[in-house]
């Protein structure tokens, strides 16, 4: 029966999470806007950024259940609940829950890849590149995180670590 599956029990789970979190945003923005690093303010004002969040929020938790392209949806939701866990150490009392939303999500991934033609494709072409070319790849991805890194440290968005 397809509504006792396994893949469209944590579908639904990981919508429902999305859709509350995205509704509860707005009856309670100052509590939900502190969830939000202090680098991402710099570029878009909490008011701007908590609205277009929740928007996001609805549109991954639609993408969740309409089991379109299912792995990568369920990639999208364990990078957020990941995301946020790790931007939110500070806070692992209240943001414990998302790192089993995040591992949920990755169990989402693992069950529903076998059916995702197109995240097969990607891997597959990924998995056909000369081997210079997947290290320029990473190389490339490090370079890209590194400066983003830097221009934010000289923006004083991210100050370096101060040892004691």
């Amino acid at each position: 029966m397809p509504f006792s599956s396994p893949r469209f029990l944590l579908r639904v789970g990981l919508a429902f999470t999305l859709l509350y979190a995205a509704a509860a945003s707005f009856s309670r923005p100052t509590a939900w806007a502190a969830f939000f690093p202090a680098w991402t303010t710099a570029f878009v004002p909490r008011e701007i950024l908590l609205p277009a969040f929740a928007f996001f929020e609805v549109v991954l938790a639609l993408w969740l259940v309409s089991n379109r392209f299912p792995a990568i949806a369920a990639a999208s939701a364990a990078f957020v609940f990941g995301a946020i866990a790790i931007f939110n150490l500070a806070a692992l009392d209240i943001i414990f829950r998302d790192v089993g939303l995040a591992f949920a999500g990755l169990a989402l991934v693992s069950l529903s890849f076998a059916d995702d033609t197109f995240a097969q494709t990607l891997l597959a072409r990924y998995r056909n590149l000369p081997p210079r070319r997947r290290i320029a790849l990473w190389f490339f991805l490090l370079g890209a995180l590194m400066l983003s890194y830097a221009l934010l440290g000289l923006r004083g968005i991210i100050a370096p670590p101060r040892l004691p």
